[in-house]
């Protein structure tokens, strides 16, 4: 992370860069060469302590793998979108996931999401609780 960016390497010619300020920031104008594809994906946001169990139901990449050290990106398929997830470590015992996928399958994503994920006492909660936890992030 740069500040309040995330910066993704995706290969030797692009990156994907999340603007994840507290404070809304002040978006991504500044960059140059830089493409605005915000419009075309939705992003959601895991917080919690149970999200190994829950991405096991999700998709079958291993992000949980005793190799992969946070944050990393993931490509891959989940719920049978193609989407982007990264995955950041821990603070308080609690991790977070952040998820890009085409915008239109948003709400359904979403809910597929809690349904899948009632058991381990997952709830919505938005997105107050992802800034809240990256603030503890930024703290630790």
């Amino acid at each position: 992370m740069f500040e309040d960016r995330l910066v993704i390497r995706m290969n030797a010619t692009q990156c994907r860069v999340w603007d994840l300020a507290p404070d809304g920031g002040e978006g991504l104008d500044d960059l140059a060469g830089a493409t605005e594809i915000t419009d075309g994906h939705a992003l959601l946001s895991l917080v919690g302590t149970q999200l190994e169990p829950l991405m096991e139901r999700l998709c079958r990449l291993d992000i949980f793998a005793p190799e992969v050290s946070p944050p990393r990106l993931f490509q891959g398929s989940l719920l049978d979108l193609s989407c982007q997830m990264v995955r950041f470590g821990g603070v308080g015992g609690e991790e977070a996931i952040l998820i890009a996928l085409p915008r239109g399958y948003g709400q359904s994503a979403a809910d597929a999401i809690l349904k899948t994920g009632c058991d381990l006492g997952l709830d919505p909660a938005g997105e107050i609780r992802f800034k809240e936890w990256l603030q503890k992030l930024h703290s630790a």
